[in-house]
């Protein structure tokens, strides 16, 4: 998993080579995949994975990760409430999430609630240029 507290993100990024990265997905074999692609941009990066928005805001609040990756569908707590609830609270309103999500029909009303609450949008299943891409746009990761 990843995340990071937003400071100047881009300076942060580069200058940690310790990169804390928060994953909040529920599916294991797409966690594990998630992880390898941050292991080939990051090689140096620390992957904290959660299953659930719960767990995932328990480990952000404890390791403050640099940027998360937020699933929209999981049980226990959604990716909507868990962003909600991550931009709520102090101590993480300013990690940059990236939101996750098989939805692409960009009139879905679920869809642009939960982009209101992200920095970047990744569309399931996809690579690591998207994910690269997505940091890019968040300012964590130069092009």
């Amino acid at each position: 998993m990843f995340s990071l507290p937003c400071k100047r993100s881009s300076e942060r990024m580069l200058d940690n080579p310790m990169n804390r990265l928060l994953v909040i997905e529920d599916h294991l074999i797409f966690s594990s995949y998630i992880t390898r692609l941050i292991a080939g941009l990051y090689p140096h990066a620390r992957v904290f994975q959660a299953r659930n928005g719960r767990e995932g805001i328990n480990i952000a609040l404890a390791e403050k990760p640099d940027v998360i990756l937020l699933d929209m569908h999981m049980p226990v707590m959604d990716g909507i409430e868990t962003a909600r609830a991550l931009r709520a609270m102090p101590e993480t309103s300013q990690i940059p999430l990236i939101a996750m999500t098989l939805l692409i029909n960009e009139q879905s009303q679920t869809l642009i609630n939960f982009k209101r609450f992200c920095n970047a949008v990744v569309y399931k299943p996809f690579q690591a240029t998207h994910l690269k891409a997505a940091m890019q746009q968040i300012g964590v990761l130069q092009p």
